[in-house]
């Protein structure tokens, strides 16, 4: 972890607890600090991030995707456990997309046949920015993907 020390722990239950503030300013700075200084792999943290990606601001929501780089491993099966069960429960356009772009940030190249059902229906969407994100993110399921050396959303 980047937060080193003892105090670590409270530090990010503090930043987990700023990230419900009615300001912004406190949800962005706290997020951000959160993917610093949040434990890789700590569910608490992740699962707090995870949340905020369905901030009505978007840029906490690009924030939380940020953070959730950093804390989560590839193929954290709770975390695209939780992403998947989020994905299906939203309405609003953009944090489908936010939330199908953090799957494909997240899991594993294998192929992960629930994962797939889950993003399927998301190519049909009305928005063209979710389908982007659900091809984006079934791309990221493929095998084929690994093997390519390319990350979504990228043109190497």
């Amino acid at each position: 972890s980047a937060a080193a020390g003892v105090g670590a722990p409270l530090v990010c239950q503090s930043l987990r607890e700023h990230l419900k503030c009615w300001r912004v300013i406190v949800r962005r700075t706290a997020v951000r600090a959160l993917g610093h200084l949040g434990e890789r792999g700590g569910q608490a943290d992740v699962k707090a991030v995870i949340a905020s990606l369905e901030d009505f601001d978007p840029g906490v929501r690009a924030a939380a995707l940020r953070a959730l780089r950093r804390l989560v491993e590839r193929g954290d099966v709770t975390a695209l456990r939780t992403l998947g069960e989020r994905l299906g429960a939203v309405t609003d356009t953009q944090v489908r997309a936010a939330l199908l772009a953090a799957i494909a940030t997240t899991c594993n190249l294998d192929g992960d046949a629930a994962l797939v059902a889950r993003v399927l229906p998301f190519v049909k969407d009305a928005s063209d920015e979710v389908r982007l994100a659900a091809a984006e993110a079934l791309a990221a399921t493929s095998p084929k993907a690994g093997a390519e050396g390319s990350q979504p959303g990228t043109d190497a």
